[in-house]
């Protein structure tokens, strides 16, 4: 029996108490907002996990019943977020003990991750009373890829190619299985293939989840800059996926900061020389010193990382000072560092 059904038969007792007739009744509890219309556990629904295709609806009706001893008038519906659901009322006048539902139509489509709508049922109580429903899902794409590593990877520019690994999923739940990676093809715009076979397990609220990886070969020759490629999953002729590698090329040797501003006043400008191909390297002295510039080198030693200063001994006027910085190395695939200079006067 509801706490509302409880309060309507205690209702004559109460009464009697207020009377002076001895019986020891405690009072009913009062009514809930919006006049008792549904208990607050049953004004959101969750639908837990589910597979988001295109054009993917779900339903729920919110039972409101009237447990009042008068009518109940339901004014208005509002629909506050009509980009993820629609609302649908029946009854909306109730009399005492009638009741109506509130279907609400959730749009979960091709989404991912939480979809939220809410809808408010507002009466005509003194002063009206709002009844907030709120109905969710959690969406989750019948596929999905993850990059194993860091598959966007910074490639030295002579270090040839790199292998990395992606891991794709794909989920179903009950009646419709997740889509068979085993039947795939891959479809690269560089070398690609699968990694074994796939493999079953359990995800969350019961979604069946298959696996399987595909590496791809990123190439790290030709000149610096960002690259991308595109790995398509085939099922037949269609494309059911395409998932997209972004990495960058860069030169054996790379410098932090990338340029030298000459400032008044300032006489010392430290910079990181970075081996980005693994081979460690020194840094020779400045062969001409014609500018003004010397280099304080701390390590004679090979490194795979040199802290060097270039040391300003009088600030030059723009026109004595080199466009471009040249700093010698004994790094087989990269023997020297340019970097551009500005002079600030």
């Amino acid at each position: 029996m509801s706490p509302c059904s409880l309060s309507r038969i205690l209702m004559p007792a109460a009464c009697l108490v207020a009377s002076g007739c001895g019986l020891s009744v405690a009072p009913p509890p009062p009514l809930k907002i919006a006049a008792g219309l549904i208990d607050d556990d049953d004004r959101v629904h969750h639908f837990g996990s589910v597979v988001a295709t295109a054009g993917r609806k779900l339903d729920h009706k919110y039972h409101l019943v009237n447990h009042t001893q008068k009518s109940v008038k339901i004014v208005n519906v509002v629909n506050r977020k009509p980009c993820c659901g629609v609302v649908a009322v029946g009854k909306t006048t109730l009399a005492p003990d009638e009741a109506t539902d509130v279907v609400v139509t959730l749009s979960v489509g091709g989404r991912f991750g939480d979809v939220t709508h809410e809808a408010v049922v507002v009466t005509d109580d003194d002063p009206p009373q709002e009844l907030v429903l709120r109905t969710v899902a959690q969406a989750c794409p019948p596929l999905r890829v993850e990059e194993v590593g860091s598959a966007i990877a910074t490639t030295p520019l002579t270090g040839g190619s790199r292998r990395v690994e992606c891991l794709v999923k794909a989920y179903g739940a009950s009646g419709k299985p997740p889509l068979d990676l085993d039947r795939l093809k891959l479809d690269a715009t560089v070398d690609a293939g699968w990694v074994g076979v796939k493999e079953s397990g359990i995800a969350e609220d019961d979604l069946t989840v298959e696996s399987r990886r595909f590496y791809a070969v990123l190439d790290g020759h030709g000149k610096p800059g960002a690259r991308t490629a595109a790995v398509g999953l085939l099922d037949g002729k269609n494309k059911v996926f395409e998932h997209v590698l972004n990495w960058e090329v860069v030169p054996p040797i790379t410098a932090s900061p990338k340029l030298l501003v000459i400032r008044p006043g300032t006489r010392a400008y430290p910079f990181i020389l970075q081996s980005r191909d693994g081979k460690a390297f020194r840094v020779a002295p400045l062969a001409s010193n014609d500018a003004g510039l010397t280099l304080q080198i701390p390590s004679a030693e090979a490194l795979l990382t040199q802290k060097v200063t270039v040391d300003v001994t009088a600030t030059p006027k723009s026109a004595a000072v080199p466009k471009v910085l040249t700093l010698e190395t004994d790094h087989p695939a990269m023997a020297k560092v340019e970097i551009p200079v500005v002079v600030i006067e």
